[in-house]
């Protein structure tokens, strides 16, 4: 009898710890242990307890899990959707990242191509101005446009996708084949050297020589020129002649005074990219003011007067007269078919650039970053100057003057003159040079001005 009522204790199981269970059982096997429990009728309603147990533990589970379980199973699958699309995200974001950088790699490749052999790059272009860089790489087809820009040009280089472009402002990495920092035309006179005048690199100079002179009661107080750093010149010494392209973009700039469009808005701000194709043209009356102007812009007039409320950059002005006022600063290339006069304390950036065919003059305290050129079509007349550069005055780069030139101030690059001639109350010094500083400049970029001029370019700014 206990061995039936230990089977109904075990199969209702419910008032008992499984510690207490333990016990029992431990005890009714203890007490029955002489008793046989092979019987058959004693062990299947054993297992059959068994199984129902085991059977209830595994399929009895409540109804109010069920939300839990979608609620979670939802949960998973969204983050593994939300991963799945980051990595995805971020391969999209690599992929457009290699992209944009080998584009501006070919483009800068493009830049330095050009700037290396621009003659053969511009006979190596397709119909539709690109170039194929390499051969194997399908996507390094690039697009090579340049034009004239004054006295420089402008290259826009665009990559295989149309949506990436930059636009650059070159000129010449060397003004001449020649590497005089001073050249002085004219007959067989000597050139007098007087005041402070300072010459720091190779000169060239008439057959004549050079004289460490006197001016009234100023005598050279300079620096003489060191053995074999002056050349002598050909008997009637003349100036590298301008190249024919040159002549022809600043006849081009005049022939667009034609087709120029409607007169200036007053008191705004215009930026024209290098990239469109076309220029903006705008006529101006006698005083340009009070206006911001940047870019692919040219503006005419008769006689303007430029003031130092104007911000310019980039831009270039076509007129007969020029007067940049005092205290104007921007970067801009002006070319004067008359006269051009720059007053104190006026600011070119570089690159910039005065240009006139009679006169140009630089007051003190200016700082001209480009190039000064005057090429009249009369021969030098001493007894009138065709330019003067006070003696404060500073030009980074060329001094072209095809005529007579006060010849004073600092030069950082290259002075190249026609004849030299001091101006003074009491009258002019023919052949002199006084107060006159030249230094050399190995950076700046040159502009496209001189016919045996070496081809290669060098970047000069980077507008867009």
């Amino acid at each position: 009898m206990r061995i039936n009522d230990w089977i109904s204790r075990r199969c209702e199981g419910v008032a008992f710890s499984s510690e207490a269970s333990r016990r029992a059982e431990n005890a009714e096997h203890r007490s029955a242990a002489t008793v046989e429990c092979n019987d058959e009728a004693i062990q299947k309603p054993m297992l059959d307890c068994f199984a129902l147990q085991t059977r209830n533990d595994v399929t009895s589970i409540p109804g109010a899990v069920l939300p839990t379980v979608l609620v979670v199973s939802a949960l998973l699958a969204l983050v593994v959707v939300a991963v799945v699309s980051l990595w995805e995200a971020d391969f999209l974001y690599f992929s457009r990242h290699r992209h944009e950088a080998m584009q501006r790699a070919h483009i800068a490749s493009g830049f330095t191509l050009y700037a290396e052999y621009p003659d053969k790059v511009a006979a190596s272009l397709d119909a539709d101005s690109t170039l194929l860089l390499y051969d194997s790489v399908r996507h390094s087809r690039i697009g090579i446009k340049r034009r004239s820009w004054g006295l420089y040009e402008t290259v826009t280089v665009s990559g295989s996708d149309g949506r990436s472009h930059a636009t650059k402002i070159f000129g010449l990495r060397t003004p001449y084949t020649d590497d005089y920092i001073l050249w002085c035309a004219g007959r067989n006179s000597a050139v007098t050297l007087t005041g402070k005048t300072r010459l720091k690199g190779r000169v060239r100079m008439p057959r004549g020589g050079i004289i460490y002179g006197q001016m009234g009661p100023v005598f050279f107080d300079g620096e003489k020129i060191e053995a074999g750093m002056m050349t002598m010149g050909e008997r009637e010494e003349k100036l590298p002649a301008p190249s024919v392209d040159a002549l022809a973009a600043i006849g081009e700039l005049k022939e667009l005074a034609a087709s120029a469009g409607d007169a200036l808005p007053v008191a705004d701000s215009i930026a024209h990219g290098f990239y469109e194709a076309e220029s903006l043209l705008f006529s101006v009356g006698e005083r340009l003011e009070n206006l911001s102007l940047s870019g692919n812009i040219v503006v005419f007039a008769e006689e303007v007067n430029v003031d130092r409320s104007c911000r310019l950059r980039d831009v270039i002005i076509v007129a007969e007269k020029v007067r940049i006022e005092e205290g104007f600063a921007g970067s801009l290339q002006v070319f004067a078919s008359d006269s051009l006069n720059v007053e104190a304390h006026v600011t070119l950036d570089y690159p910039s650039g005065l240009f006139s065919e009679k006169y140009i003059g630089l007051a003190d305290s200016v700082t001209v970053n480009g190039y000064v050129i005057v090429n009249p079509d009369d021969k030098p007349d001493p007894k009138n100057a065709n330019y003067r550069q006070a003696r404060h005055a500073r030009v980074r780069g060329l001094v072209y003057i095809a005529g007579s030139a006060q010849f004073q101030g600092i030069v950082s690059g290259v002075a190249m003159l026609a004849g030299v001639v001091y101006y003074s109350p009491r009258g002019y010094y023919e052949n002199m040079i006084y107060d006159a500083t030249v230094l050399e400049n190995p950076e700046t970029a040159w502009p496209i001005w001189l016919d045996d001029g070496p081809p290669e370019r060098k970047e000069a700014k980077w507008v867009n």
